[in-house]
């Protein structure tokens, strides 16, 4: 189950997935060039670092944005990677 940053409890869904990637630790800075998993996708264009070099850039759906700016509803990150947005 999720919930979408900022909503109301209700706002809570299941969520569907084939895989969950946990990335979390204390170097969130370089995060996406330390990942493995991270870089594969950034450097596909699938993703992207934040503006701020906390995580990785979601949009208000928690769903990560990439090289063309637009979130990707297949690909969402929550939790500290997320904390920019």
């Amino acid at each position: 189950m999720v919930r979408p940053r900022r909503a109301a409890a209700e706002a809570v869904r299941a969520l569907k997935a084939d895989h969950v990637i946990v990335t979390t630790g204390p170097a969130h800075g370089t995060v996406v060039e330390q990942n493995p998993a991270l870089r594969s996708l950034a450097g596909l264009g699938l993703l992207r670092a934040d503006e701020l070099g906390l995580g990785v850039k979601v949009d208000g759906l928690g769903q990560v944005v990439g090289a063309g700016g637009v979130g990707q509803a297949t690909l969402l990150v929550v939790g500290p990677l997320a904390m920019a947005h």
